[in-house]
């Protein structure tokens, strides 16, 4: 698996197309290119830091009737520096 970097948790909720948008344009610590962590991420990750949070293609996200607002914990690839 790659090393990531985990960034803060959101302070608010957000349906999927925000949390995307919000890793894309997120600036911490001066670094870019967060991204939503992949569903082997969420999994493996600590289960307080990724509780009720977003992942990349969760089903969720394209099934309206399930729509959901979660907390983004943005991650970035550390291999790719």
């Amino acid at each position: 698996m790659k090393r990531i970097e985990i960034g803060p948790k959101s302070l608010e909720r957000m349906n999927y197309d925000a949390a995307v948008l919000y890793c894309f344009f997120l600036e911490h610590d001066s670094k870019r290119s967060w991204r939503l962590p992949t569903v082997e991420e969420y999994e493996s990750g600590t289960p307080t830091i990724f509780s009720y949070c977003w992942y990349k293609d969760d089903p969720y996200a394209s099934d309206p009737s399930k729509e959901q607002d979660w907390y983004v914990v943005p991650v970035r690839d550390l291999d790719d520096l």
